[in-house]
């Protein structure tokens, strides 16, 4: 049996292509041999602090083109995977606002906590992920030590690295100008508060 050594781990493997079992399975979730798969648990305080902002400043005309893009993003008349992926979603009840929430969600991780999500393949992987994962995914019905139940599909390689791309040219920037936005106004609260706290000198007169 022919074996080889893996690129990313170096494990001894006899494996089809070049990764062992669990660097290829890391390829194929976040295309990166040490990516990892970030968890809703993982996504969830920063999709509420995301929920804020985007209320906080939803009468701006960035934050509506925002919605109305991942509207149309859920409404695809395309024929292509991703397109009748995102239509499963709308089907299911997924909204365009809950769409940019955890869209809004990956980039507010990736920007507090870089070490977590770094900025190459991994991001783009992952939130693709989180959109795709917002309702389960299953093909059919099976059975499960006599239950009924369902076996779910994971989405095709492609069709993460072409949905997080496309999310990634249309809202980077958007999501940037947010994050930037709050933690200016974060500065400036905290320079209003410093100011509050210095102490008062005295002036010429009350010396005199």
């Amino acid at each position: 049996m022919h074996t080889k050594v893996c690129p990313s781990c170096r494990h001894i493997h006899s494996r089809l292509g070049p990764w062992c079992s669990r660097c290829g399975r890391a390829v194929s979730n976040t295309g990166h041999a040490k990516g990892r798969l970030i968890r809703k648990g993982t996504l969830r305080p920063h999709r509420k602090f995301t929920s804020g902002l985007l209320a906080q400043h939803r009468e701006h005309r960035s934050v509506k083109a925002a919605v109305s893009w991942c509207g149309k993003l859920l409404a695809s008349a395309r024929e292509d995977d991703v397109s009748r992926e995102l239509r499963r979603l709308r089907d299911q009840g997924v909204s365009p606002i809950e769409v940019l929430e955890t869209i809004g969600a990956v980039y507010a991780l990736a920007h507090f906590d870089p070490h977590s999500l770094p900025d190459d393949q991994r991001f783009t992987f992952n939130v693709a992920n989180a959109v795709f994962r917002l309702r389960p995914s299953y093909s059919r019905d099976t059975s499960i030590n006599g239950d009924r139940g369902y076996r779910y599909e994971r989405q095709k390689t492609t069709m993460k690295r072409d949905l997080g791309m496309t999310i990634r040219s249309t809202l980077g920037v958007f999501f940037r100008q947010l994050i930037e936005r709050y933690e200016a106004d974060q500065e400036n609260e905290r320079q209003l508060l410093s100011d509050l706290r210095a102490p008062l000198q005295p002036t010429s007169k009350d010396t005199a």
